[in-house]
Formats: C-alpha cells, sequence, structure tokens
C-alpha cells in the first residue's frame, strides 16, 4: 500500500512540473508559424526549406546554440543552412529562421523521410524554456529508367516522348554552299591542268607541246631530247600564229596575240636560242636537264595564256 502511495506521489510530481514549465511557455510565446514546403515529389539533390517565425515575451531571448548545426543528420538528409532574422514587432523579441536541408540519396522505390522535430530553446530571467517545432515528412522518388520502374512494379503512366528534332536548315545550307566551292575549284584545277579534254583551251597546241615536253623530262636528258623540245614548242607557235612563225613576225604576232606581251623578252630568247642551237656550230654548250627546264616553264606560260589564265 506504501509503495503505491510513493508512485502516486511520483506520478504528480512529475505532471504538476511538467504543468509548472508548459504554462509559462504558452504564457510567454506570441507567435508560432511554421511554413513547410510541399511534402512530395522530391529527387535526390532537391532542397527543402523550412521556415519558423517565433515570437517570445521579453527578457527571453532564442539561444543560437540550442540550434542544430549544419552536417549530415542521416542517410537521407543534409542540413545545409540554419538562417537566423530578428524581427521587430513592437515589445517582443521575434526571429525568423529558414533551415535548408537537401536530399543526398535516391530511394529504390518511393520513399516517405521525416525531417526531424527541433526543439528552440529561450533563456531569460534565470529561466530555460522550450519551444518545439514537430517533424516534418517528405516523399522522395527514385530516379530509374523507365525499364527498371516497370520491372519493379510500376508500370509507366505516360511513354517516353522523343526529343525534338534539330532545325538542320543553317547546316545544309553550309555543306551546300562548301558542295559548290569544293567542285567549282575542282573543274578550275581540271582545267588549269588539262584533264578536261573535251574543253577547247585544254586541247590548244601549247597544251599538247606541254605533254611532249613533260614525257621529255622524264627520260635522260640528251641534246636530241632538247632538239625535239625545240620543235615541239615551234610548233605550237606556228599552230597559234596559223603561219611558220620566224624571229622577224614576233611583232605582228604580238599584235594579234596581246596575252603573250607580258613575256615577249623570254619568247624572243626563245626563238634567238633556238636559231643558235639548229644553226649556230658555237653555240653555247648548256647542260640539256637546264635547256629542258627552260622550255617547259615556257611552254607552261604559254599554255596558261592560251586559256586565258595569265
Amino acid at each position: 500500500m506504501n509503495q503505491h502511495f510513493l508512485v502516486a506521489v511520483r506520478v504528480v510530481t512529475m505532471v504538476a512540473s511538467l504543468t509548472a514549465v508548459a504554462m509559462p511557455v504558452s504564457a510567454l510565446l506570441q507567435r508560432l508559424e511554421v511554413k513547410d514546403p510541399r511534402q512530395f515529389g522530391y529527387w535526390i539533390g532537391d532542397v527543402v526549406t523550412r521556415e519558423v517565425a517565433v515570437a517570445m515575451e521579453p527578457p527571453y531571448t532564442l539561444e543560437r546554440g540550442s540550434l542544430p548545426r549544419p552536417g549530415r543528420m542521416d542517410r537521407w538528409l543534409w542540413l545545409r543552412e540554419v538562417a537566423i532574422e530578428s524581427e521587430s514587432q513592437g515589445a517582443l523579441n521575434s526571429y525568423r529562421l529558414t533551415f535548408s536541408y537537401q536530399v543526398l540519396n535516391a530511394p529504390a522505390r518511393l520513399r516517405r523521410l521525416f525531417i526531424p522535430q527541433q526543439t528552440l530553446h529561450f533563456s531569460g530571467g534565470g529561466e530555460r524554456l522550450p519551444v518545439l517545432i514537430e517533424a516534418l515528412g517528405i516523399h522522395v522518388s527514385p530516379l530509374a529508367a523507365p525499364t527498371a520502374i516497370a520491372d519493379a512494379g510500376h508500370p509507366d503512366l505516360q511513354p517516353a516522348v522523343p526529343p525534338p528534332p534539330l532545325d538542320a536548315t543553317i547546316h545544309q545550307l553550309v555543306v551546300a554552299v562548301a558542295a559548290a566551292g569544293l567542285l567549282l575549284a575542282s573543274g578550275l584545277l581540271l582545267y588549269v591542268y588539262g584533264a578536261l579534254p573535251w574543253l577547247r583551251r585544254s586541247r590548244g597546241p601549247f597544251n599538247r607541246a606541254l605533254a611532249t615536253l613533260k614525257a621529255l623530262a622524264r627520260e635522260r636528258p640528251t641534246e636530241d631530247s632538247v632538239a625535239r623540245a625545240l620543235r615541239s614548242l615551234h610548233h605550237a607557235f606556228n599552230a597559234t600564229a596559223g603561219e611558220v612563225l620566224l624571229s622577224r613576225d614576233l611583232p605582228r604576232f604580238f599584235d594579234r596575240f596581246p596575252g603573250f606581251k607580258a613575256h615577249r623578252d623570254r619568247i624572243e630568247d626563245f626563238f634567238r636560242g633556238s636559231r643558235q642551237w639548229f644553226y649556230d656550230p658555237q653555240r653555247p654548250c648548256a647542260a640539256p636537264p637546264e635547256q629542258l627546264r627552260r622550255l617547259l616553264d615556257l611552254c607552261r606560260t604559254c599554255r596558261d595564256i592560251e586559256r586565258g589564265l595569265a
């Protein structure tokens, strides 16, 4: 009987002490507003923000040391920041607290996580009063491919939408311009190097002579090959002029074909050198390779003039 009486006394004492603590808190706490975020639609990496506005009668002020410190709270949540702002509301001690939590992991299936409850402590007048902020549950979704979700028993509510096609108009235009430029450059190169035999100018006398001189240059240079190169170049001049062209006829040739005037000195030197080679026993003994190189250069220049490219 005595034991039951002692237990009853202890229970009454505890209830009385709790009531004594609770009554001052309810009397001194003038404002407690908790602005909770939505409780669904979160993924890994999302930040959940919770705001608390609290006002207390003086002289009770917030113990900042009672606030949780930023850091990892459990497997799922990380407290990133606790921001404190003091507000002026008459004679009250008012505060606005902002708690920022970040989701750390992605669950295998939809999961409800809990932001733990927080106890704020206010002190003043030699007393310390607690203010409890209740826990909050939020739903976090998994990150998984649609097939994996379907395999887990959660069929797709909507089929995957393919990405919209990119507008390739500008790229097609650039490619078309580049292709046209390439074709134009290729045609010009073929024209210059005589690879289009159906073009009239690619079958000119100097173009034919150039083919002969190139063949002679690939052989072992001799005096006979130099003589054949001279005759081939003379035939080209004769065919262009429409007559047998001699040194004394060159002024009339340049008047009829003004494109050759820019290289008048080289052409006159060719005729003088050719006369010396065939008719002067005391002609200078230039090496056949050098003779062929000079004739080849002159024939290539005349070929370009013939085509209107020089």
